[in-house]
């Protein structure tokens, strides 16, 4: 994860410190620092403006609620923003004080 912000503010160093997402097909895996791992599905709808992407954990306190989000794709770099699960879909790549938004860049690499 190269930048990140939840609430309209940035995430710190700290926070973004060992940031993985690993997509196979439909499925997803990230890992927060050393100690959070979350694994799900996603669903991408490339048709829409904002492109949409839906995501379901399949593990931790989330499991099997659905996350609204958009996302977008620009050369190594996918940027996504979701909003927490019964909340509307976001409209924007930028999170405001209290929304319970996140917005997450992520820059790929190769492993």
């Amino acid at each position: 994860m190269s930048k990140g912000e939840a609430d309209g503010k940035a995430l710190t160093e700290e926070q973004l410190k060992g940031g993985k997402l690993v997509i196979k097909g439909d499925n997803y895996k990230l890992t927060m620092g050393e100690k959070e791992v979350i694994e799900g599905t996603e669903k991408l709808d490339p048709t829409k403006t904002p492109k949409t992407i839906d995501i379901v954990n399949s593990n931790g306190p989330d499991k099997g609620k659905t996350f609204l989000g958009i996302y977008n794709i620009k050369g190594d770099r996918f940027r996504v923003a979701f909003s927490q699960p019964g909340k509307p879909r976001p409209t924007k790549f930028k999170t405001e004080p209290e929304s319970g938004q996140w917005l997450h860049v992520w820059t790929r690499t190769k492993d």
